[in-house]
C-alpha cells in the first residue's frame, strides 16, 4: 500500500518505522551524508558564487530541522524496539548531540573560530 510522502515523514518522526531504516537510511545516509557534506559543500559553492550569505542560512535552517526530524525520529523508533542495539543507537545520539551542543558553546564563546 502506497503512503503519502507526509504520512511517510510523520511515521519516522513518531518512531514508528523500524530502528535499521530510520537509523541507516535517514540517520546515516541521508542527514549525515547528503545533508552534513553535501549540503556543506554546495552552500559554500553558492555563497562564493552568489556573493551573499543566504545560501549559508538556508543550509543551516535545513540543518537544524532534518537534525531534529531525524533524532526525534530515531530515538524514538529505538525506545519502541528495545534491546542492546536501540541502546547503542540512543547513546550515540547523545553523545554526537553533546558535541554539537559543545561546539556550538565553544564558537559562539570565541573559543574555536572558524576560518
Amino acid at each position: 500500500m502506497y503512503e503519502s510522502g507526509k504520512a511517510y515523514f510523520l511515521k519516522v518522526w513518531r518512531g514508528q518505522r523500524s530502528l535499521t531504516e530510520t537509523f541507516w537510511v535517514w540517520y546515516v545516509w541521508v542527514v549525515c551524508l547528503l545533508i552534513y557534506i553535501g549540503g556543506a559543500f554546495l552552500a559554500a559553492f553558492l555563497t562564493k558564487r552568489l556573493e551573499t550569505d543566504e545560501p549559508y542560512l538556508w543550509y543551516m535552517a535545513a540543518i537544524v530541522i532534518g537534525t531534529v526530524w531525524v533524532n526525534v525520529g530515531t530515538w524514538r523508533s529505538a525506545s519502541r524496539t528495545g534491546g542492546a542495539w536501540s541502546i547503542v543507537v540512543r547513546v550515540l545520539i547523545a553523545a554526537i548531540l553533546l558535541a554539537v551542543i559543545g561546539f556550538l558553546a565553544a564558537t559562539f564563546m570565541g573559543v574555536f573560530k572558524p576560518s
